[in-house]
């Protein structure tokens, strides 16, 4: 399903607000959004995965997205969606410190956005780039705020995370 109407398709990839599902939005956002390489999963775009062009454009894109899901995450512990509260919390609870496992090994400076591994731990790939000192400095900016949420509401393993700084590496 194209996300909302945002894309052109046919049939069930259309959106439509009458027999559309939630589910049908998540599993979009997911298969589309929360991957390594969202870039290439925009409409035409993904003839770019092999070009100059698509390498120059896929990290700066990629470090945007995650910033932004960084600002989503932090909008929706301050403020969740009426009656989802419990499921948010209960959700950030649980895997709060693996958001914040990401953003420490981002902050140390040698990361690609979106290449570490399933604990969140930078790969001996993902060193071979390091993040840029304005992704490090806009994470940096978002980190504490992200942080103090997720320990008012109890996320296990977060309190380690306090005082997380841009590395001097950069």
């Amino acid at each position: 399903m194209r996300l909302l109407n945002t894309f052109g398709g046919d049939g069930t990839e259309l959106w439509s607000p009458e027999s559309s599902t939630l589910l049908q939005v998540l599993v979009s956002i997911q298969g589309l959004v929360l991957t390594a390489q969202p870039y290439y999963n925009k409409a035409g775009y993904a003839i770019q995965a092999v070009t100059p062009v698509g390498h120059r454009n896929e990290l700066p894109y990629s470090k945007n997205a995650y910033l932004l899901t960084l600002q989503t995450m932090l909008h929706l512990l301050c403020r969740p969606p009426s009656g989802f509260k419990d499921l948010v919390r209960d959700h950030f609870r649980c895997c709060g410190r693996y958001v914040l496992r990401a953003c420490q090994a981002y902050l140390e400076g040698g990361c690609l956005v979106g290449r570490l591994d399933a604990e969140e731990n930078a790969t001996e790939a993902s060193l071979e780039h390091p993040c840029s000192m304005g992704f490090c400095l806009a994470l940096a900016n978002t980190v504490p705020r992200i942080t103090e949420a997720l320990i008012d509401i109890g996320a296990q393993g977060c309190d380690q995370f306090n005082g997380l700084r841009v590395s001097a590496s950069h």
